[in-house]
């Protein structure tokens, strides 16, 4: 989970309850909008991935370690949103992340070993705020 402070949260579900294992302080600076994971395997490690944006404009990767935090997987994006990222989507399959939000551009991005490359930007797609968005990986 994530909230208005920059934190993140790691939640296990055990019978009838929700358990805290992990807390993330200073994951962003302000809003974290949306989160994104992954079991898959993530830059060489079988400990999935979970990626994170928010009013600061920047995605961040991190990684589960064996006993369950949340590590930096020191793999972020940053200064091509003018705003605030509302929306990501991942796809295993191609390792493409598409990220849009409050400036209205739609950005896709390769991942590529421990960086995020541009792979196009829609620069007008939206008027406003885009605060949803879905990817078919398939489609291209």
């Amino acid at each position: 989970s994530a909230g208005d402070n920059g934190l993140l949260k790691l939640w296990k579900i055990e019978t009838g309850a929700m358990a805290l294992v992990s807390t993330k302080e200073a994951a962003h600076k302000g809003v974290v909008f949306t989160l994104q994971f992954d079991r898959a395997d993530f830059l060489g490690q079988q400990s999935g991935m979970l990626l994170s944006s928010g009013m600061d404009g920047v995605i961040r990767g991190w990684r589960l370690t064996e006993n369950g935090e949340l590590e930096s997987a020191n793999l972020s994006m940053q200064d091509d949103h003018q705003d605030g990222i509302l929306v990501l989507q991942y796809s295993a399959e191609t390792g493409v992340v598409l990220s849009a939000g409050i400036d209205g551009i739609i950005q896709a991005w390769q991942l590529e070993g421990d960086k995020f490359c541009l792979l196009a930007t829609s620069t007008e797609a939206h008027s406003g705020w885009i605060r949803a968005m879905r990817f078919h990986a398939r489609s291209g």
